[in-house]
This record gives C-alpha cells, sequence and structure tokens, in this order.
C-alpha cells in the first residue's frame, strides 16, 4: 500500500496449503490478505485480486476494497478513545466538585481535607510508579 493508503489486515495460519501455483506454497500456512483503501465512497463488494502465481495464489488470497474505515483519523480524534476520554474526566471534576463541596459544607473540612477520597488521591503517584515498575519487570 505504498501509493494508496489504507489498512491492511493478514491472516497467516490456515490450514496446510495441498495445490498452487506456486510451488514454493505447497506445505505452508494458507493465508489471507484484506486491503482497505481510503476512499470517501465506500464500495459494496470485495474485490479479489487475480492470481499472478508468484504472491497471489490459491493459498495466498488477497481481497481489496475501497471505504472510509481505510481512513486513518488519528489516535486522539476517533471516535470512540476521545469521547470516553473527554467523558470520563467530565465526570471525575464534575465528582470531585461536588465531593469537595459536601465534604465542606457537611463535614466542616477545607483545602485538601475535603478532596473525596484523599487517600486514594495522595497514594495515587506512588500506586502508578508501582505499577509502572511491575509492568517494566514483568516486560523485560
Amino acid at each position: 500500500m505504498q501509493d494508496n493508503k489504507g489498512l491492511i489486515i493478514r491472516q497467516t495460519n490456515g490450514e496446510k496449503c495441498q495445490a498452487s501455483e506456486n510451488e514454493s506454497d505447497i506445505g505452508n500456512p494458507k493465508s489471507i490478505t484484506f486491503k482497505i483503501f481510503c476512499k470517501n465512497s465506500d464500495d459494496s463488494d470485495w474485490k479479489i485480486s487475480p492470481v499472478n502465481s508468484d504472491s497471489i495464489t490459491s493459498c495466498n488470497v488477497e481481497l481489496k476494497i475501497n471505504h472510509s474505515a481505510g481512513c486513518y483519523t488519528g489516535f486522539f480524534s476517533s471516535w470512540s478513545f476521545g469521547r470516553i476520554l473527554k467523558w470520563s474526566l467530565f465526570i471525575l471534576i464534575v465528582y470531585m466538585g461536588i465531593g469537595y463541596y459536601n465534604n465542606k459544607k457537611n463535614n466542616n473540612l477545607s483545602g485538601f481535607e475535603a478532596v473525596p477520597h484523599k487517600e486514594f488521591w495522595k497514594n495515587l503517584p506512588q500506586k502508578t510508579i508501582e505499577v509502572g515498575r511491575s509492568s517494566y519487570n514483568f516486560v523485560k
């Protein structure tokens, strides 16, 4: 996909190839490749790439489609992640504001003492560091 932008999905661990246009495929696992090219107008059907006896054979099938799903819009601009992040932050701010007001008014607390679940927030930086170190050591 050098010239055309899009998405490639490849499954490469199929059953063993019994017969192919390319003899080197025989005995190797079959594969299928889906190429989704970035286009504003969506096609309704997948197109099967013609066999060329080198890379596209009956054991290595390639399907292509023009679709907006192949267009990359950026990690933070994606609807799911961006919206979830914004709403989570909004809910957190509302929760902290209501909790602070409630503790100040009903419990006569002020400053950091009025923050809801203050022990959790006080320990969060250290817990985050511990989780990071544990993850790093696990991956290492």
